[in-house]
């Protein structure tokens, strides 16, 4: 699987089917979140989901391309280099990349109540050691409509931007959340206020 992805926005439909059907739930949901998480909740409008009534993405991101990997048409090596390695290190539940103090405090993932073995754990872990790789892909990427040879799609597949449609479509009301020191995303949200109807 890759960022921003198909299959992780169809991952989106299935948390708020989960969320809006509990007991303790009104069957309204809102969501958010900061940067990759802010464009994750984002992206949960694509599915158009009844529950979903309000989005408020902070620092997240509208065009992957022009605001976060190709500024300015140029690749931003160093950012991607970090993004991909702290990416593969949470994908195999690793968080010494954060440092000693994180390695302290966050112990990883826990189990659900129903894997004390942590078996489920082991078993997820396990399937993104194939997810996609930003560091080695990003350097076929030159042009927004350049294919990542591993997963023959480009950059703009996983960008919100390119899903406008199906986010007004939703009529959640997206109340965009930014600030001055956060570079790229600062534009973005600027970008995606301006784009979205929706935008409140």
């Amino acid at each position: 699987m890759m960022e921003f992805s198909p299959e992780e926005m169809r991952d989106g439909k299935v948390i708020l089917d989960h969320i809006s059907t509990r007991p303790y739930s009104n069957g309204r949901v809102g969501v958010s979140g900061v940067s990759y998480v802010g464009t994750t909740a984002l992206m949960a409008m694509f599915s158009g989901h009844p529950a979903l009534r309000a989005a408020a993405p902070r620092s997240a991101i509208w065009d992957l391309y022009a605001d976060l990997t190709h500024p300015g048409g140029i690749r931003l090596a160093g950012f991607i280099e970090v993004w991909g390695r702290v990416t593969q290190s949470l994908d195999r539940n690793d968080f010494q990349i954060f440092g000693f103090q994180a390695k302290n405090l966050v112990k990883g993932i826990s189990p659900v109540d129903d894997d004390p073995e942590r078996n489920l754990l082991a078993q997820a872990v396990q399937q993104h050691e194939n997810n996609f790789d930003i560091i080695s892909q990003s350097k076929f990427c030159t042009f927004r409509d350049d294919r990542s040879l591993t997963y023959c799609t480009t950059v703009d597949r996983s960008s919100p931007h390119t899903y406008l449609r199906e986010f007004e479509a939703s009529k959640t009301p997206v109340f965009w959340i930014s600030g001055w020191y956060d570079a790229g995303l600062a534009h973005s949200a600027i970008k995606g206020f301006a784009s979205l109807s929706n935008s409140v």
